[in-house]
């Protein structure tokens, strides 16, 4: 299971990566992607190693969108929102410099 989450997590900061970019990079936003990545990740490798898909959601269902969730947060806390604060800075640098002129 561990294993899983990296790939995930690297397709999340990819998927965060994009919407930065659009400056969509919101926390609500960020956590509900985590969430649908890695659901629809595990789910597939699931389906592959198992040969089912499973149409039921379950407690177990539920558990795996809380961890994903949990990890995309982190994800947030640590990374984006950092890089949001430097775009802030950097924009208003920029303002900054073209009223001094």
């Amino acid at each position: 299971m561990s294993l899983l989450m990296l790939p995930i997590m690297v397709i999340t900061a990819v998927a965060n990566h994009v919407l930065g970019l659009l400056e969509k990079d919101f926390f609500g936003v960020s956590i509900v992607s985590g969430a649908i990545i890695g659901y629809v990740s595990i789910r597939a490798v699931a389906a592959v190693l198992v040969g089912d898909w499973g149409y039921s959601f379950d407690t177990g269902d539920l558990l795996l969108i809380s961890a994903t969730a949990l990890l995309a947060m982190l994800y947030w806390r640590v990374t984006v929102r950092r890089e949001r604060n430097r775009r802030k800075l950097a924009k208003q640098s920029a303002l900054a410099l073209r009223a001094m002129e």
